[in-house]
């Protein structure tokens, strides 16, 4: 599913930096605000992801993301 090409290759810095914000959580009109774009560019860099990636699903970026360490999530265990 995914490429072995280093994502600096592959993606714009700012397709990079929009990636890591969808995988952090955040909407698009989060996104867009954070980066004073309309949510039309944040879905336009969205869908460019997606078909350079050939990844066509939100869980697939998110995955896509941790794979190449852009963003990494703590699990911990609570058990109380």
């Amino acid at each position: 599913m995914f490429t072995n090409n280093k994502p600096s290759s592959l993606l714009t810095s700012r397709q990079l930096e929009i990636l890591k914000l969808i995988a952090e959580g955040l909407s698009t009109k989060e996104i867009a605000e954070l980066l004073s774009i309309s949510t039309k560019t944040v879905e336009a860099h969205r869908v460019h992801l997606m078909k350079r990636l050939n990844i066509y699903d939100f869980v697939g970026l998110v995955r896509y993301a941790v794979s190449i360490k852009l963003v990494t999530f703590d699990i911990q265990n609570h058990s109380d």
